[in-house]
């Protein structure tokens, strides 16, 4: 068998060599001198049983005896040539009986690849052969190659096509745009809300131009970032619309696979944060309200305190200096309300005191400490007394 040059490897199955003549010696002769090489041999007796073979497998090459009955080697070539299948099947035409210069040039005509005259070299058999095999070898090498990358094409397409149609139905805005500042697809939810069609916005710098209301310095920058950066790059943004409605945005940038011309490629996403944005504003102004309103309260409990409890001490001095005016002509019911009339005077004070405590919360620091709830109890079922003898209630 012939040998192979160093790291040679055949990437197609074992090639057929046809080997067509009308005299068995003949045949037997070639398959012995083929076996030298790493190929299967098929022989055929006659024009129409290579034709038979031709239809039923494919063959590397064809070695054609022209000098055969009933239909000899040229018409067997023809024949070949007229059918798709085996129109670019190698033919060596090997023969004894026709090898002057006419028979050579219809050999060509017929479609023939070489032409042998007998007694064949051995060597130069072989090599020509082999030759053959190796233009096979590669031949399905390219083929298998054009089709995977036909594959990978196609797998691109799809691929392609695919996040097209995510981006175009993504319910978030989405933009994918080069480094050259082109916008080369935006989401239709973007088209929504900005109220700007996307065959308007070709080119970043238009977008910039029409719909973000900030510095075009900074915006320029992040965007000129997203298309390196290591990780998703996050920008805050004001967006005028086509209406003059601001919306905010949270936009997220970030880069992706290049586009097949080499241009560096980003996608930017967005979430519409309006809402939340205004809420909080809203939230803000309804706090430094409150705020308001709590000093205002304070200022006034500070006030009503001091006024309330001026006339509350009047009240107490009055009822003390009475009762020492009286002192040994009341009876002990008569003592009995003074007294009553004297601790209301003091609950009532110490209730303005714990009003002006009480509008002081959340300034500074309150003082902390454990409070015993049976003196809470007793100091207000003290205040409730009238009440609840009047009505007869039971505490329990």
């Amino acid at each position: 068998m012939l040998s192979k040059s160093p790291g040679y490897e055949r990437s197609s199955p074992r090639p057929s060599i046809l080997v067509v003549d009308d005299v068995p010696a003949n045949l037997l002769a070639m398959e012995r001198l083929l076996s030298r090489i790493d190929a299967e041999v098929v022989t055929a007796g006659s024009g129409n049983q290579a034709l038979a073979e031709c239809v039923a497998r494919d063959f590397a090459l064809v070695l054609l005896d022209i000098h055969m009955p009933e239909m000899d080697g040229y018409e067997v070539a023809e024949l070949l040539r007229g059918e798709e299948k085996t129109q670019h099947l190698p033919i060596i035409f090997v023969t004894a009986s026709y090898a002057d210069e006419y028979h050579r040039l219809r050999g060509y005509g017929a479609g023939a690849v070489d032409y042998l005259e007998k007694p064949i070299h051995p060597e130069i058999l072989l090599s020509k052969v082999q030759i053959f095999l190796d233009l096979h070898d590669s031949r399905h090498r390219l083929e298998r190659a054009l089709a995977e990358t036909e594959r990978n094409v196609q797998a691109a397409r799809d691929s392609e096509a695919r996040l097209r149609h995510t981006i175009l139905d993504a319910p978030i805005p989405i933009m994918l745009h080069a480094e050259d500042g082109e916008i080369i697809l935006l989401s239709r939810r973007w088209a929504e809300l900005t109220g700007i069609a996307a065959d308007d916005l070709t080119n970043l710098s238009q977008w910039r131009a029409r719909v973000v209301g900030e510095d075009e310095g900074g915006l320029s920058r992040y965007f000129s970032q997203c298309y390196t950066a290591t990780s998703p790059l996050e920008r805050q943004m004001e967006v005028i619309t086509a209406a003059n409605e601001r919306l905010i945005w949270d936009m997220r940038s970030g880069p992706v696979q290049p586009l097949a011309d080499g241009r560096r490629l980003a996608v930017s996403m967005a979430v519409d944060i309006t809402a939340a944005w205004r809420a909080r504003r809203e939230l803000e102004a309804s706090s430094l309200d409150l705020k308001r309103s709590n000093q205002e309260l304070e200022t006034f409990a500070y006030v009503a305190s001091h006024d309330l409890r001026e006339p509350l001490r009047m009240v107490n001095s009055f009822l003390t200096l009475l009762e020492r005016h009286m002192e040994g002509k009341l009876s002990e019911e008569d003592r009995e309300l003074f007294h009553f009339a004297s601790e209301g005077a003091r609950r009532m004070d110490r209730l303005v005191l714990d009003l002006l405590e009480l509008s002081r919360v959340g300034h500074g620091d309150m003082p902390q400490g454990s409070v015993d709830m049976t003196i809470v109890l007793m100091a207000a079922l003290d205040n409730l007394a009238v009440s609840i003898a009047e009505s007869g209630a039971v505490i329990e």
